[in-house]
């Protein structure tokens, strides 16, 4: 934020686009949008680069412990995403094997297809001549 801070930029069209980069990142960070604020600071450091302007060492450090630390936390996110409350159905089902439970999920897809269209044969055929104790049987079939 230091940096990109319009009042440390004398050049009135650098101040411009600093605040405009400002409002971006404050905006992004109020919003906990790490993407956003990673890609100013991708920008950022592209611009610097780009001006020859070479990053010391000490602050190279800083972005990566910064983005590695980053990195860690998104992982911990990604691996807690499954035992929030609104994700624990799937989470039961799924478990630990994802290609298994796609597996299943085809299995489970692939049977309700097929009693669907055996209920709508039952039905084109009940609307025109089946008697109902034949329906019921085919419908008891069906389930069994």
């Amino acid at each position: 934020m230091k940096v990109l801070h319009p009042d440390s930029e004398p050049d009135p069209t650098l101040r411009e686009i600093k605040e405009r980069s400002m409002k971006d990142l404050t905006m992004a960070y109020e919003a906990g949008d790490i993407h956003t604020i990673l890609r100013l600071e991708m920008e950022w450091i592209a611009s610097e680069s780009a001006a020859g302007k070479v990053l010391p060492e000490e602050k190279l450090k800083a972005y990566f412990a910064t983005l590695s630390s980053q990195v860690r936390d998104l992982e911990e996110e990604l691996e807690m995403i499954g035992f929030l409350p609104r994700f624990m159905p799937v989470q039961e089902f799924v478990g630990d094997d994802l290609d298994f439970a796609m597996v299943q999920i085809d299995i489970r897809a692939s049977t309700a297809k097929s009693r669907l269209s055996y209920l709508r044969g039952l039905v084109g055929e009940y609307s025109g001549k089946m008697e109902q104790q034949v329906f019921i049987a085919g419908i008891k079939g069906m389930v069994e």
